[in-house]
């Protein structure tokens, strides 16, 4: 009986595989002769090019069993569902073996970036603050840079700093700008690893001179009166800040 002479077996320790991107999983593939004769198997696999087997010949004695890998090794920046086959084919008999696997990838080295205010008017000379916020929003202790604009103070200060997955980190962004004008503040920050993973944003800044700041009016009320020899009368002066900060006057 030809079953009986070259029959063999084949079992997956798992079907459904999640990973993370950038990360090696190897899966069990088990492969027996149930044959009474020595044969060798032929191993392929059709899926992404990053699905790979450790073995693609494997040759068993009658009743024995040995063990191979599908190898999963997505790199950065692969996200998603995909299918990959398995299929087994001895030099002896006609029978074949098949296994189906799904595989999900999972975006696990990634950042988040967020800024408080996207606008901030402030007077030169004077100084406001703003607040930026940086996530881990992956699934990989990372080591990050903070990335600003020269002339904005940071507190703390721009050293490297290192994240747990879902840990927030907040900086408070002092504006302080020495001349009038507009400005598009760009903040970035970037994980120091080959992932390359990076968040970017931007706010605008508007340094308003001190000619409009500090504008202020000045107003006599000169309405007609007579005024004596050696008399004296009281005069109504009005003092209006029309600028856009606390001032005071002498």
């Amino acid at each position: 009986k030809v079953d009986s002479c070259y029959g063999f077996g084949m079992d997956v320790e798992e079907s459904s595989i999640s990973v993370c991107e950038h990360t090696a999983s190897l899966v069990p593939i088990s492969l027996w002769n149930e044959g009474t004769v020595s044969n060798r198997y032929d191993a392929t696999v059709v899926g992404p090019t990053w699905v790979e087997l450790t073995r693609n010949v494997i040759t068993i004695n009658s009743g024995l069993q040995k063990t191979f890998h599908l190898s999963v090794t997505p790199d950065y920046g692969v996200e998603g569902d995909f299918s990959a086959v398995v299929e087994v084919l001895p030099s002896q008999g006609d029978k074949k073996a098949l296994a189906e696997f799904e595989i999900n990838v999972k975006k696990c080295h990634n950042v988040a970036l967020e800024i408080e205010s996207e606008y901030q008017e402030v007077c030169v000379g004077d100084s406001r603050t703003n607040k930026v916020i940086v996530e881990n929003s992956g699934e990989v202790e990372k080591l990050y840079s903070l990335e600003i604009d020269d002339w904005v103070s940071v507190n703390p200060s721009l050293d490297n700093f290192s994240l747990s997955p879902g840990e927030k980190k907040a900086f408070s962004l002092d504006l302080k700008p020495l001349y009038d004008g507009d400005y598009d503040i760009n903040v970035e920050v970037v994980a120091l690893d080959d992932s390359g993973v990076e968040a970017k944003d931007s706010f605008n800044v508007v340094a308003i001179g001190s000619d409009v700041c500090n504008a202020a009016n000045v107003g006599i009320d000169l309405n007609d009166f007579n005024l004596y020899y050696d008399a004296t009368t009281m005069v109504s002066v009005s003092l209006t800040n029309n600028g856009r900060t606390l001032d005071t006057y002498t």
